[in-house]
């Protein structure tokens, strides 16, 4: 059996993503709209705009080390900003009692390129951890093999320990829960009956456009989303949904 590397760096979000790009878009609108108001000009107003999503973003998005210990997930946690100003770091620890599921999925970014990525669902703050393999491939990979060992390990142990000799994971894990750890694995989005009518949906949706687009004249706009972000967004889900086969390992989808 391959063993994988108990330690990964990259560069992510500390907080779930879409909150935080959520936020970043909130406080960048904010500050346009104030630069508007204030009369000074449509490119200082963008400039606000960006820098209020960069602000945001600077506290939000770090270099953070991951460890897997014997307690749980450890980070170790670099905010763009406080790091170049004055080199703070902090820590975090996930503890495995507190993971109460994972997803292992790949899917399409906005470059159009695949990616892979863990997920964690917490049972306590941020709720979710996402880490992904766009900036560290090969680091990625390497830390997926030891992440998914170790947990397979923690959710086969007796309630109060869990001991290994294999690999890297060579010492006893103590749990400080007096209830049995039990990390599920969640189906992939695309695997449920949800994806399969929604992506039905934009079949559908593709279709009739294209069918109006040929019977009214497209203009040149029309057919570049048409063609550019609509159809390809929707290959790729058909794809996923009903031609790709998943791995078979067995599910849970209790959150």
């Amino acid at each position: 059996m391959a063993h994988g590397k108990r330690y990964f760096t990259t560069k992510g979000f500390v907080k779930n993503p879409i909150s935080t790009i959520m936020l970043a878009t909130f406080v960048g609108m904010m500050v346009m709209f104030l630069v508007m108001s204030a009369g000074i000009g449509v490119i200082p107003s963008m400039l606000g705009l960006f820098a209020g999503i960069y602000l945001v973003y600077g506290f939000q998005v770090a270099t953070i080390d991951y460890e897997l210990s014997r307690d749980g997930v450890r980070q170790t946690i670099r905010r763009l900003i406080p790091y170049r100003l004055s080199k703070k770091e902090s820590q975090r620890l996930i503890r495995w009692e507190d993971v109460k599921s994972y997803k292992n999925d790949t899917d399409f970014s906005r470059r159009r390129q695949e990616y892979e990525y863990i997920k964690l669902y917490l049972r306590t703050k941020p709720r979710e951890i996402w880490i992904t393999n766009q900036q560290n491939k090969h680091g990625f990979d390497e830390f997926k093999l030891a992440f998914l060992e170790a947990v397979e390990k923690v959710s086969e142990a007796p309630e109060s320990e869990v001991s290994s000799s294999e690999g890297e994971w060579k010492h006893t894990v103590e749990s400080r829960s007096p209830r049995k750890v039990k990390i599920k694995r969640k189906k992939s989005f695309y695997k449920t009956w949800f994806a399969k009518i929604l992506t039905g949906f934009f079949i559908f949706l593709c279709a009739a456009i294209f069918a109006w687009g040929t019977i009214n004249g497209w203009k040149l706009t029309h057919s570049i989303r048409f063609g550019a972000i609509l159809l390809p967004g929707t290959l790729y889900m058909a794809w996923r949904v009903f031609v790709k086969e998943e791995d078979d390992e067995k599910y849970e989808d209790n959150p």
